[in-house]
């Protein structure tokens, strides 16, 4: 017998009966049998004499909450655990519950997030139509999978992807769970690979441009000189040639220029 029904002798001597008491033994096949049930004294002369005793066995109702027990343990220690901000919502857009994520990504507590719409919470202003038409699909049992930015308490915002899929029982829905994943991170990764990319677009068009501009100048500097070559001191065109010349070494300065503009845009990729 259980110890509830053991620490309770004395009421029963006393004359009260016992209500809904609770006994649980182990049987000789090896289950665990639990019974509720009241145990009535039978008085004598104003004394107890005996006590009766009508159970009901409970077994199964016992094993069943036990089990149920279990479940919203493990489901508490998921939500609880869970490295992304996990948010219950009712169909109305509620908060019914978040997990300690959701405190460590928005910094708001359970207490101040509890009954309050999700939208006025973490949606910024400009953002407001977007997520109302978020909200009224979750509503309708559409699964959203989005990449969106959300508000914080402190007002910063930050960038997420957001998972909202409805919560059904019994064929109808109850609730909607939306998921919050930070992924600040990868939106930098990707605008630093991106200014990388322009970097390296450049760096090939300086180069190209570079490659084109000194196979003309080559041209120019040879056919310069080789005419400077030809012409006397005295020759009134030697003036000419020699800023035609002048003006093609420069030019190739300038090339030079360009290719390490090229160079330094693609070690930088």
């Amino acid at each position: 017998w259980s110890s509830d029904v053991c620490s309770s002798d004395l009421q029963l001597f006393e004359g009260k009966p016992l209500l809904g008491a609770e006994v649980s033994f182990v049987a000789k096949d090896g289950r665990k049998v639990t019974l509720l049930g009241n145990v009535v004294p039978r008085i004598v002369d104003g004394r107890v004499v005996a006590t009766k005793g009508f159970f009901q066995d409970v077994s199964e109702q016992r094993a069943a909450e036990a089990a149920l027990a279990r479940g919203q343990a493990f489901l508490d220690q998921f939500v609880d655990c869970a490295p992304e901000a996990l948010v219950f919502l009712g169909n109305d857009g509620r908060v019914q519950r978040v997990n300690p994520e959701f405190f460590r990504l928005f910094g708001y507590t359970s207490n101040e997030a509890v009954g309050q719409h999700i939208d006025s919470l973490v949606v910024p202003e400009r953002m407001c139509e977007e997520a109302a038409d978020l909200c009224r699909r979750a509503g309708n049992a559409e699964i959203v999978n989005v990449e969106t930015t959300r508000r914080c308490k402190d007002g910063s915002e930050i960038h997420v992807s957001l998972l909202a899929t409805p919560v059904r029982m019994q064929g109808k829905q109850v609730a909607v769970l939306c998921i919050y994943r930070d992924i600040r991170e990868r939106k930098q990764l990707e605008a630093q690979l991106a200014r990388s990319q322009r970097m390296e677009a450049v760096g090939r068009l300086a180069g190209g441009v570079a490659h084109d501009f000194n196979n003309l100048l080559t041209v120019i500097n040879g056919y310069g000189r080789l005419l400077l070559g030809k012409l006397s001191p005295e020759d009134p065109q030697r003036k000419a040639i020699t800023a035609i010349v002048t003006a093609g070494e420069r030019g190739t300065d300038l090339t030079r220029q360009l290719l390490m503009v090229s160079q330094i845009g693609r070690a930088h990729v």
